[in-house]
């Protein structure tokens, strides 16, 4: 819908750098020129109270947004729990508390398989609800704050917030440009692989979405003329 206005936090110095860290995102791959007139960029960090903005700011936005998507995170398995958890838990804290200042907004959490502590090499039960008990704590302690962020938006939603939550897999490239991620995970072991010729002899299952579906999947639900959240 082009009616809508897209507030963006960048983590800058200040807006003209944003803009030009988004433009060379959007050249590298390969994505739709971006109409500038409805993005306006919110310079602040997401591990900060109010994300380092003042409350008057911070009451603006809660004033202008109508529907919040929470996709930010640090994606690390090397870094410990204390590095992480400012942004990971902390942010969807501040997220969370958006949403409820000056009047209430829809979050759509995007959390991780990685909070099921699955072991991919054995079987496994093939669905899980959000509200099913996790039966693995998480290896990592990225998925450790990614659980911990989960159940504050189920805790929020147990008292009247409207939320969905979505545990997505490995985001895989778009199915229309095919361009990767240079610092996925998954495309760094694949790409080790063909340089030294060679493949660890296991059996591993991965879950793969390309971007470009994830995102019309979220953007369809938002825009849903019925609001249902799952």
């Amino acid at each position: 819908n082009k009616n809508y206005t897209i507030y963006c936090l960048a983590r800058s110095q200040n807006k003209k750098m944003a803009l030009r860290k988004l433009q060379q995102t959007i050249d590298f791959f390969k994505l739709p020129e971006l109409d500038y007139k409805r993005i306006k960029i919110v310079c602040g960090d997401l591990g900060r109270i109010r994300f380092g903005l003042s409350k008057k700011h911070f009451n603006f936005l809660a004033e202008k947004i109508d529907v919040i998507v929470h996709a930010g995170a640090i994606v690390n398995f090397e870094m410990d729990y204390a590095s992480l958890k400012q942004a990971n838990i902390c942010g969807t804290w501040e997220v969370l508390r958006l949403s409820a200042a000056v009047r209430s907004k829809p979050v759509h959490h995007i959390s991780s398989l990685a909070v099921l502590g699955i072991d991919h090499s054995k079987e496994v039960k093939s669905i899980y609800y959000e509200n099913d008990s996790i039966e693995v704590k998480p290896s990592t302690a990225y998925a450790q704050t990614k659980l911990i962020a989960e159940k504050s938006v189920q805790f929020a939603i147990e008292r009247g917030l409207k939320a969905n939550i979505y545990r997505f897999g490995e985001i895989a490239p778009s199915a229309k440009t095919g361009v990767p991620n240079p610092r996925s995970l998954h495309y760094l072991f694949i790409k080790a692989c063909q340089t030294i010729l060679t493949r660890p002899d296991i059996s591993l299952k991965f879950d793969y979405l390309p971007v470009d579906f994830v995102v019309d999947f979220i953007v369809k639900i938002i825009i849903s003329e019925r609001g249902e959240f799952l």
